[in-house]
């Protein structure tokens, strides 16, 4: 599941396939939470979410699916990590005049 997950999110994809990969993500969170609650906190440390964010989260919105509020969170942290990447690829690329 995590792999073909991350695949996904690597790609350009719609607004309405990053709908069903938060829904499917949010599943698998809710199983996690269920089920191996030290593979949600592994899965959130190698995300890089950051801790002190996802507590205030929780506590600002605590009528809501926990799940679902961390799979946004997740979400978004991953869109970051993609947009530095993409700007650090773009100003690692030297002009062709500076190469020489």
């Amino acid at each position: 599941m995590e792999n073909d997950f991350w695949q996904h999110l690597q790609l350009p994809v719609s607004e309405t396939e990053k709908q069903q990969l938060g829904q499917q993500l949010t599943k698998y969170i809710n199983h996690l939470i269920n089920t191996d609650f030290s593979r949600l906190v592994q899965l959130l440390y190698t995300v890089d979410v950051d801790e002190q964010k996802l507590k205030n989260v929780l506590q600002e919105q605590p009528n809501n699916d926990a799940a679902s509020l961390i799979a946004d969170l997740i979400m978004r942290r991953l869109q970051q990590k993609a947009q530095s990447r993409q700007q650090f690829t773009n100003q690692a690329k030297p002009d062709e005049e500076e190469r020489w």
